[in-house]
């Protein structure tokens, strides 16, 4: 399906956006900026995002969206719970890299706008209920223990993700190699337990 002139320029304000925010900070890149970049006009900015608040929140839910679909896609007709497990953090994990910039950004945001951080908190719960959802279709197959708490799992997962994607990097600066390297050894070990076949 072919995209409409308006989804076309909110898509490519959205990514000249990400990419000036990235690369500037949030506070450091204008509204200016972004129009001079995108090739339109201020006003479009303003009628589509509400400013460069709303456009940050755009961006914020564009990344997380797209981060939703990859872990999903790389997540279906799994064999068992460890390679779900293992999947997932996996590929959480590599897309908080490929972000990182923007994640910092949208940490940072969080901290000094209340609305921002709610909206940044509601995004990444979806994840977490996707998360949900799997392990319990996973339990259904009988291919994760009855006795496994799914909230408490998805809660280690998503936990793990941000730990390893986001603090490893962003704060321990650990490298992608390191990093990686630590979800695998996470990912076997998860498949020694005992909560999952």
């Amino acid at each position: 399906m072919t995209k409409s002139k308006k989804e076309q320029t909110v898509e490519h304000i959205t990514e000249t956006a990400k990419n000036l925010f990235s690369k500037n900070g949030f506070r450091n890149t204008t509204v200016r900026m972004i129009a001079k970049e995108a090739d339109c006009a201020e006003g479009l900015i303003h009628k589509y995002f509400g400013g460069k608040e709303g456009l940050l929140n755009h961006v914020m839910k564009s990344s997380i969206g797209a981060s939703k679909q990859k872990i999903n896609k790389h997540t279906e007709d799994l064999p068992s719970s460890c390679t779900y497990v293992k999947n997932v953090i996996t590929e959480g994990v590599s897309r908080m890299l490929e972000s990182e910039d923007l994640l910092r950004i949208c940490v940072g945001q969080s901290l000094v706008d209340e609305q921002f951080a709610l909206s940044f908190q509601e995004s990444r719960s979806k994840i977490e209920t996707d998360i949900k959802k799997k392990l319990s279709v996973l339990k259904k197959e009988g291919k994760l223990k009855e006795e496994v708490d799914i909230n408490a799992l998805a809660t280690l997962i998503s936990c793990t993700v941000w730990g390893l994607g986001f603090c490893g990097n962003s704060i321990l600066k650990k490298n992608r190699k390191d990093l990686l390297k630590s979800v695998t050894l996470f990912g076997e070990y998860f498949s020694l337990t005992d909560s999952v076949h």
